[in-house]
């Protein structure tokens, strides 16, 4: 069987040998971001416990900042654990993301206005998607960051109004 269309051939190999093995090696990423959401969750929640129980006027009690104590350090621990397993992970796919991002502007930049329009499709879609879903999945990592920050922060502030009572 041979086949009359270049096209269809360019679209089959990149189909093949673009598209699913970026769509396979995001899979592990995900992973790891899915943990980040959860984790990023339960965070949200431990600082409103906190921040209803103290405007509730709520009296402090030392076994209370012990449970918080105890559930912040827990989720550090995770935060450590994610990091551990998931930062080489992480790298790989945000470097690779965005070399893809670099090479599709340079072809594009670079190209005459001879090639065809398929390959300027092709390669602003390459930029979208590889750029795109580098910054889609970097933004719960950050977000996990930010609140554990804002967490410790707000824990101390309470810590050191229990112990000025």
């Amino acid at each position: 069987m041979r086949v009359r269309d270049p096209l269809f051939l360019l679209f089959l190999l990149d189909a093949v040998f673009g598209t699913l093995p970026y769509t396979l090696s995001h899979k592990a990423q995900l992973c790891g971001v899915f943990l980040a959401v959860i984790l990023s969750e339960g965070l949200t929640r431990l600082r409103g416990e906190i921040a209803q129980e103290t405007k509730d006027a709520v009296a402090l009690t030392t076994e209370r900042v012990h449970r918080w104590g105890m559930v912040h350090m827990r989720m550090k621990e995770l935060v450590e654990k994610i990091g551990e397993m998931f930062q080489g992970i992480f790298l790989v796919s945000f470097v690779s993301g965005f070399s893809n991002v670099i090479g599709s502007s340079v072809f594009f930049i670079s190209s005459d206005m001879v090639t065809s329009s398929w390959s300027y499709v092709h390669s602003l879609g390459i930029m979208c998607i590889f750029g795109g879903s580098a910054t889609a999945m970097a933004y719960p990592l950050i977000q996990v960051l930010e609140k554990t920050w804002a967490l410790t922060v707000s824990f101390m502030i309470q810590v050191n109004e229990l112990l000025s009572r």
